[in-house]
């Protein structure tokens, strides 16, 4: 009984951290590694492209976040 308590605990954290990754961008490039979001990214030059570094993205990705308009001022 008591293991079985302890798995679901386990199992409640281990959602918990996968979601606070999501909903954080924390996992945004696992996510592209995976080819779900490629399209997303590099919609416009989605040719094969090389895929791109942890930096390289990182980079991108502020790139992309402070290329537009900003509505906060």
């Amino acid at each position: 009984m008591r293991r079985t308590a302890w798995m679901h605990v386990r199992s409640a954290l281990t959602k918990t951290w996968w979601w606070l990754r999501q909903t954080s961008g924390d996992a945004a490039y696992e996510i592209y590694l995976r080819g779900e979001a490629r399209h997303h990214f590099h919609s416009s030059n989605w040719s094969g492209s090389p895929v791109l570094s942890r930096k390289e993205f990182y980079l991108d990705a502020l790139r992309r976040k402070y290329s537009r308009v900003s509505r906060c001022c």
